[in-house]
């Protein structure tokens, strides 16, 4: 467990851990930009493979939940980045966002802005089911400081999960 998963689970109250398949770098930077800002979808490719590999080896889990994206950012950008890492892997859709339109996104923050952002995720109650008791699996494609997936993760467990980690392209 690396060194910021231990300060996050010492001052937590349930059980997160995120596995990485690369490390983020300049090159990794480049093709985030290229492909979510500048909105390149068939930059997929490249990684979607390996990804999807990556993430089949966590077979344990029930439910394989892609992060979300808010209604603006579909909007502007008119895909779901994780959705298109994931290559053919099924998404269980249990998780939503809702975004203040004014608030800034997670990448236009500096790391204590990122921390002191507020949970946005919700389930819908028909969705409560779906999640009791089950070990859910979360998909993201960049973790930076942890906050967005611990706010996912808070949200999957108030719901009544039984276990929560994340798979991330990069970390």
């Amino acid at each position: 467990m690396c060194k910021d998963c231990q300060k996050w689970q010492a001052n937590g109250s349930y059980y997160y851990i995120n596995h990485a398949l690369y490390q983020y770098d300049e090159a990794m930077k480049a093709y985030m930009h290229a492909y979510k800002f500048q909105g390149d979808y068939q930059l997929r490719h490249v990684f979607d493979t390996k990804f999807s590999q990556f993430i089949k080896k966590f077979a344990v889990f029930d439910l394989i939940v892609a992060l979300p994206i808010d209604k603006t950012t579909w909007t502007t950008r008119g895909f779901n980045q994780v959705l298109g890492l994931m290559g053919d892997l099924s998404n269980n859709e249990v998780l939503y966002m809702k975004r203040d339109r004014d608030e800034k996104r997670q990448s236009q923050k500096k790391r204590n802005e990122r921390l002191q952002t507020g949970n946005h995720f919700y389930v819908d109650v028909e969705c409560r089911q779906q999640i009791e008791n089950k070990k859910i699996l979360l998909i993201d494609d960049v973790y930076t400081t942890g906050r967005t997936l611990r706010h996912a993760a808070e949200t999957l467990y108030r719901q009544g999960s039984d276990r929560v980690e994340s798979v991330t392209l990069c970390r």
